[in-house]
């Protein structure tokens, strides 16, 4: 059995292979030659829009792309959704955006420059460069590997994840003991 999607290029459908990210503004994915980021109108700040006042329209948006960067913000605003620099440079001629006004969904799909990209690993870690990274090296390396050893590595990358952000939890709150024990004593 076959767990690749000829749909989506030979793209690993096993769920163990992250070619994108949801994150808390907007979400994304990726082929080896596209980047789609999705922006739902629950990830806009209500002092940014109030959907619930009067609707979006698309000649509200004030979108600037460029071959490095992207900003999405609303026209008249200094208040961006949100700003910044891409990976990779994108081929803007072939790039587009879109506003669906009946679902409030704001949609790019990026054409990747391939004149730029190394042609052999053309995976973005990021969306923006300033976001949370996905692991690349298991993108590519799920095109020699098994699903079961696949889902050992995301296992083990996970619960590394977990141990790190609890070590930190405990030096906040041992921080915070520390001070609260230094104020008693004052």
């Amino acid at each position: 059995m076959s767990y690749r999607d000829p749909d989506r290029k030979g793209m690993d459908n096993t769920g163990c292979v992250e070619y994108g990210a949801k994150l808390d503004h907007y979400e994304w994915t990726q082929t080896r030659t596209e980047v789609t980021c999705t922006i739902l109108k629950e990830n806009w700040p209500k002092d940014l829009w109030d959907f619930d006042a009067r609707p979006l329209k698309s000649q509200n948006l004030d979108i600037k792309l460029t071959l490095t960067a992207i900003s999405v913000g609303i026209k008249g605003k200094s208040q961006v959704l949100f700003a910044g620099d891409f990976p990779n440079r994108i081929n803007t001629d072939d790039s587009t955006w879109t506003w669906d006004k009946e679902t409030n969904t704001l949609e790019f799909t990026l054409q990747k420059d391939m004149t730029v990209h190394d042609s052999e690993n053309p995976w973005w870690a990021s969306f923006i460069t300033s976001d949370e990274k996905i692991d690349v090296d298991l993108i590519e390396g799920s095109k020699y590997l098994d699903v079961s050893l696949l889902r050992k590595i995301k296992a083990q990358k996970e619960e590394k994840k977990k141990e790190e952000a609890a070590a930190k939890a405990a030096a906040e709150a041992a921080a915070a003991q520390g001070e609260e024990e230094k104020k008693a004593e004052e």
